[in-house]
């Protein structure tokens, strides 16, 4: 199982974008991963979206940061050798449509189950 949080440009996965994500292998937490990524062209940005996550508009234009399909790429080949390929998080719907549309941007098949665990939810609180 892998949990996961996505910071993102805003709430419409259609409209922005994902600034960065983190992960941990749970069975195995020193398995971790963490990346950003700058916004892509064309991308909206929500100033609310930023006052919640903290990332600053310089931060997500920054041109040194890697670009969105490079971090998905490197997310999928960390992914791909855990097992079970269940995504577990807070409010783990939303982070999840985020990353399916990465996904499907980037042409990288979507690897992990129908199968989430909201931590969120009742008895996870």
């Amino acid at each position: 199982m892998i949990i996961v949080d996505v910071e993102t440009s805003g709430l419409n996965p259609l409209r922005h974008s994902i600034l960065s994500i983190g992960a941990v292998d749970f069975f195995n937490p020193s398995n971790q991963f963490y990346g950003e990524c700058r916004i892509p062209e064309g991308a909206e940005i929500d100033e609310k979206a930023l006052e919640i996550n903290g990332f600053s508009q310089e931060e997500i234009i920054n041109p040194e940061k890697m670009e969105l399909n490079e971090l998905i790429s490197d997310f999928f080949v960390w992914a791909e050798k855990i097992k079970p390929k269940i995504l577990s998080g807070h409010n783990i719907h939303f982070d999840v449509s985020f990353l399916k549309s990465a996904f499907y941007k980037s042409g990288l098949p979507w690897v992990f189950g129908h199968r989430t665990v909201d931590l969120h939810s009742e008895g996870f609180t």
